[in-house]
């Protein structure tokens, strides 16, 4: 049974990732490449993982994706966010609790994991395994991007603490 702090907490969250995912939909960072971003709904993410259920983060984000697919009016881009949360929340949830990582590597295992499963459902979804030969790529910007929400988070985290 949830308590009254459980779905305040987990309201806060999903309004901070909803909040997040529009302001990352207006910033100019893409690095280049077409579709990427920053991650900055992962600082919610982690943060949450840390103060709440992994239930709680699984169903929080999953609602946050289906609103900003529907609300973006981009019903394609759900499995993309989709499989890509699926991947990134799996890695993080299993270094958090089974190993002694701190939450900047943790971020950047979540960032990688995350391009890497959008890359191969790219690859399934287009029927073109070619997408896969920018793996390298993806994994860089991964790292470069899970650094800077890791630091962000870990600023935040002991802030709150």
């Amino acid at each position: 049974m949830k308590t009254t702090k459980d779905l305040a907490l987990s309201g806060i969250f999903l309004s901070f990732s909803l909040i997040l995912s529009y302001i990352e939909s207006f910033l100019p960072i893409s690095l280049g490449i077409p579709y990427i971003k920053i991650g900055l709904v992962n600082i919610i993410v982690l943060i949450s993982l840390y103060k709440s259920s992994a239930s709680n983060v699984f169903v929080i984000q999953l609602l946050r994706i289906i609103i900003v697919s529907i609300v973006s009016g981009n019903i394609f881009a759900l499995q993309f966010s989709f499989f890509g949360f699926i991947a990134s929340f799996l890695i993080m949830y299993l270094l958090k609790n089974f190993t002694s990582l701190n939450i900047i590597t943790i971020s950047c295992f979540g960032a990688v994991c995350h391009n890497i499963a959008q890359l191969i459902t790219a690859a399934l979804v287009l029927e073109n395994k070619n997408i896969l030969n920018i793996a390298p790529l993806f994994i860089l910007i991964g790292i470069f991007t899970g650094l800077i929400i890791g630091v962000i988070t870990y600023i935040i985290f002991k802030r709150i603490n």
